[in-house]
């Protein structure tokens, strides 16, 4: 048996269908860290735990940062910043519920609006959050 975070996998244990894969990128620092009073833990809990409202995550992948010249174009915020450069958070996951932000009127960054620091409002000038759906993590 392999131990996993909420029990064992047993023969017979399957994931049912095809996966849906996202990359959540922000200017915010979604870091986990372990420590639970720590901003950077929070904004990562709390993003974990709105994507698990509507689908179960499946994979998570580390939160990677990527350094990009300004402005960056999913990411309206850094049109402000006198900096050339900025740091852009990222995690990649997956879920196996198909379709779970698609097929309704609130996207997963609109439902990230207003939580912790996450902005995602028309109009777009303030919006520090960007959602994608990719092919592959």
């Amino acid at each position: 048996m392999v131990e996993k975070v909420n029990g064992y996998s047993r023969k017979g244990d399957f994931i049912r269908r095809e996966l849906d894969y996202y990359l959540v990128r922000t200017t915010l620092d979604i870091t986990p860290t372990g420590v639970l009073s720590d901003p950077s833990q929070r904004r990562f809990d709390k993003l974990i735990e709105t994507v698990s409202l509507r689908a179960q995550p499946i994979i998570i992948g580390d939160v990677f940062t990527t350094t990009e010249d300004v402005p960056v174009a999913d990411l309206p915020v850094t049109l402000s910043l006198t900096t050339s450069t900025v740091t852009v958070f990222n995690v990649r996951f997956a879920i196996e519920h198909e379709m779970a932000w698609e097929n309704t009127s609130i996207s997963l960054a609109e439902s990230l609006n207003g939580i912790e620091g996450f902005v995602h409002t028309i109009p777009t000038t303030n919006n520090n959050v960007s959602v994608t759906r990719t092919e592959d993590l």
